[in-house]
């Protein structure tokens, strides 16, 4: 009887110890694949919103939007990084031409770079675009959509993570 107990306690505990690894794997799961929606606040009365993937890791941050084909006008990408700083990219194997949208802390928009698509030149030929101050984010959306809605730099940004 003795044992029965023990067995049933064990099993009860592994059961306990197994929903919280599942939990756990889920949540990690949708903090590092989940969107993010990002919204620019163009005036008080018109902002504009893209899905963005993230890219909050190095490997994520350096592969970006490499080999993709199309990008859809409401997509992007939203590089975070661990703190602001003054940071650079390029468009080593991207193919489709690309807004860069620096974004500092105070989620305020530095700059923004058009980037041309480079192919068949060495990394040392790429050019590279940068944030003309610390950025703590970047985005990453269509060549020509920053000036056709209007985001500028000043321009006031909202990210929520879905």
């Amino acid at each position: 009887m003795r044992n029965k107990i023990l067995i049933i306690f064990a099993l009860l505990v592994l059961i306990v110890i197994l929903v919280f690894v599942f939990i756990s794997l889920d949540y990690h799961k949708e903090s590092k694949e989940g969107l993010a929606k990002i919204t620019f606040n163009i005036t008080d009365d018109n902002s504009t919103n893209f899905i963005c993937e993230i890219a909050d890791s190095s490997e994520e941050r350096e592969k970006g939007l490499m080999f993709r084909e199309n990008l859809l006008e409401d997509k992007g990408m939203l590089f975070v990084f661990e703190e602001a700083t003054n940071t650079c990219f390029w468009m080593k194997n991207t193919l489709i031409p690309l807004d860069i949208i620096f974004i500092d802390e105070n989620n305020s928009v530095v700059n923004i770079e058009e980037a041309i698509v480079q192919l068949n030149i060495s990394d040392i030929e790429l050019i590279r675009y940068c944030s003309e101050s610390a950025s703590k984010y970047v985005v990453e959306i269509n060549k020509g959509l920053s000036g056709e809605y209007g985001i500028k730099k000043g321009t006031t940004v909202k990210i929520e993570y879905i």
